[in-house]
C-alpha cells in the first residue's frame, strides 16, 4: 500500500466523527504507517493512526495533547522560557512562552518565520540520514538563550530556556525535556 492509500484510509476512519480531517503527514517505518491528522475547525485536535503497511488495518489511535506536552516542558525549569511545535512541513501547531517571560524577537515576523527555520533545519539533517542515521535532537547554545531541538516522526518540538543557566542545568533541562516528550508522543 502506498502512502496516497494510507491516507485515504486515514481520512475516513476519522470522518464518521468530524467534519473536517487534515492529513498533514504519513511517513513509513519499520512496516508501519504513522499517519498524522488534524481534526476540526476551531479547536484542533492532533491524532496520529497506526496502519499496518501490509493488511492497511488500523494498529492505534493516539491523541497528541500539545497544550499539556507545552505546559509540562515549561514546567520542567523555572528558567524554561518557550516551547514551539511544528509539524514536519513548519506549519506551527502550537506555541506557548514561559510564565512572566517575553519574547525575545524584535520583529513579529521573526516568530514566524522560526516554523519554517525549523523545517529547513530538518530537511538539512536528512542530507546525512544514511551515513549517520536520522536526527533526532539539537541543543543549541545561543548567547541569549538555550534551544533545544527534537526531530520525531511527524512533528518538531523546539523549547528554550535562559541563557544564564550553568551547563550542567541546561543539560539536565535538555534531558527531562527529552524524557517528557518521549512519555507523549511515545
Amino acid at each position: 500500500m502506498d502512502s496516497v492509500k494510507i491516507a485515504m484510509i486515514a481520512s475516513k476512519f476519522f470522518e464518521q466523527h468530524h467534519s473536517d480531517v487534515v492529513v498533514k503527514d504519513v511517513t513509513l517505518e519499520k512496516g508501519i504507517w504513522r499517519v498524522n491528522v488534524s481534526l476540526g475547525l476551531i479547536n484542533k485536535h492532533n491524532k496520529q493512526l497506526k496502519i499496518d503497511a501490509t493488511t492497511g488495518t488500523i494498529l492505534e489511535c493516539i491523541t497528541t495533547d500539545y497544550e499539556r506536552l507545552a505546559a509540562e516542558i515549561l514546567a520542567i525549569h523555572g528558567g524554561m522560557r518557550y516551547v514551539l511545535i511544528t509539524d514536519d512541513r513548519g506549519n506551527h501547531l502550537l506555541s506557548r512562552i514561559g510564565k512572566g517571560k517575553t519574547i525575545m524577537f524584535k520583529n513579529r515576523n521573526q516568530i514566524n518565520m522560526l516554523s519554517s527555520e525549523l523545517r529547513t533545519l530538518r530537511e538539512l539533517l536528512k542530507f546525512h540520514n544514511d551515513d549517520l542515521g536520522q536526527a533526532r535532537f539539537v541543543n543549541i547554545m545561543r548567547e541569549k538563550v538555550n534551544i533545544f531541538i527534537h526531530f520525531l516522526p511527524g512533528i518538531t518540538v523546539c523549547s528554550s530556556c535562559e541563557y544564564y543557566l550553568p551547563q550542567e542545568e541546561v543539560l539536565d533541562i535538555s534531558e527531562k525535556g527529552r524524557k517528557t516528550i518521549e512519555k507523549f508522543i511515545g
